[in-house]
């Protein structure tokens, strides 16, 4: 039996209607449970096992979380708090969504990092390191019989 999937973004910061705003909520907790981890965990590692891209944006983002300065856009958002940032996840989700449906693999890759980007910012709010994540997710997958992975 598969594992639920977690409502990590709320259907009140999607700004759409009622309808709508349910489907891109069930599209969006599972992309960032499944998709997204599972996609970035080869370029989390680089040949000589070190850090990747990933972790080097995280560390970042939680060394702004606490000396970033008035212009930085990533303190900014911690300083706003949590539904801001439920909010950028959704926002950016939504463009990543709209970009695929029109077809246009350019403006997917925008958005995705635009997306990444917060969901590595919701992971740091909560003091969730990637690898936490990527190891739950290898947890599961390593489960006999689960067709979800």
């Amino acid at each position: 039996m598969q594992p639920a999937i977690p409502e990590i973004i709320p259907a009140s910061v999607i700004p759409y209607g009622t309808a709508v705003r349910a489907e891109i909520c069930r599209y969006l907790n599972r992309m960032v449970f499944t998709v997204f981890w599972l996609n970035c965990t080869a370029s989390f590692r680089t040949n000589s096992g070190s850090i990747g891209i990933f972790a080097e944006l995280y560390r970042v983002i939680q060394d702004k979380r606490v000396h970033g300065g008035e212009k930085s856009y990533t303190r900014y958002l911690f300083m706003s708090g949590q539904d801001k940032i439920f909010k950028k996840v959704g926002e950016e989700a939504a463009e990543t969504i709209i970009a695929s449906k029109n077809n246009n693999g350019k403006e997917v890759l925008y958005e995705m990092s635009d997306l990444w980007y917060h969901c590595l910012v919701l992971l740091a709010y909560h003091n969730i390191n990637p690898a936490e994540l990527l190891n739950e997710l290898g947890g599961r997958r390593s489960k006999e019989n689960n067709s979800k992975y």
